[in-house]
C-alpha cells in the first residue's frame, strides 16, 4: 500500500496525458476486440505439451490462449507508465518525454502484430496473414508522421 501512494504522490515524468496514451488505449481496445474475434476460431483446447510418443498430454484453455496477448500487452503497458518513478535522473527523463512515448507506442504496436499473426496461425485462417504487414506499415506511419513533420518543422524554423 506504500508503494500505491508513493505512486499517487509523485509526479510522472513523462506526465502522460489522454493525448500521449490515445494510441496506447486504442491498441489495448484492438487487442481485447481481437481477442474476443478469434476466441471462437480456436480449438477448445489448445495442446501445450507433448510426450514422447507426439500426443499431447498438456492442454490450455481457448479463453486462456485468446486472453493471454491482451493481458501482456496491458502488463507491458502499466510497466511503460511506472517506470519513469524508477528513474533518479528527472531532466533527463523530461529530455527523453517524445522518445519514451513513441517507444512505448511501438512495444505495444509490436506485440499487438504479434497476437494477430500468431492467433491467425493458432485458428487456422493464416491464409490471410498478407494483413500484418499492411496493418504494421500503417501503425509505424501513425507513429513516426507526427515526429517527422515535428523534425521538418524545426529545420524550417531554423534556416529562417
Amino acid at each position: 500500500s506504500r508503494i500505491i501512494l508513493i505512486f499517487i504522490i509523485m509526479k510522472n515524468p513523462i506526465e502522460p496525458s489522454f493525448k500521449t496514451e490515445r494510441f496506447s488505449l486504442s491498441l489495448i481496445v484492438l487487442s481485447l476486440i481481437a481477442a474476443f474475434y478469434f476466441y471462437p476460431s480456436f480449438a477448445s483446447g489448445l495442446a501445450v505439451h507433448f510426450d514422447v510418443d507426439g500426443n499431447a498430454d498438456r492442454l490450455m484453455s481457448g479463453w486462456l490462449v485468446s486472453g493471454l496477448w491482451p493481458m501482456i500487452i496491458i502488463l507491458n503497458y502499466l510497466m511503460f507508465l511506472l517506470f519513469p518513478y524508477l528513474k533518479i535522473n528527472r531532466q533527463e527523463s523530461l529530455a527523453l518525454k517524445e522518445e519514451w512515448h513513441k517507444s512505448k507506442d511501438l512495444a505495444l504496436s509490436f506485440l499487438f502484430i504479434t497476437q494477430i499473426i500468431s492467433s491467425l496461425i493458432l485458428s487456422g485462417q493464416d491464409g490471410i496473414l498478407f494483413w500484418a504487414l499492411p496493418t504494421l506499415f500503417i501503425l509505424m506511419i501513425v507513429v513516426f508522421c507526427p515526429t517527422v513533420s515535428k523534425v521538418i518543422k524545426i529545420r524550417q524554423e531554423t534556416q529562417a
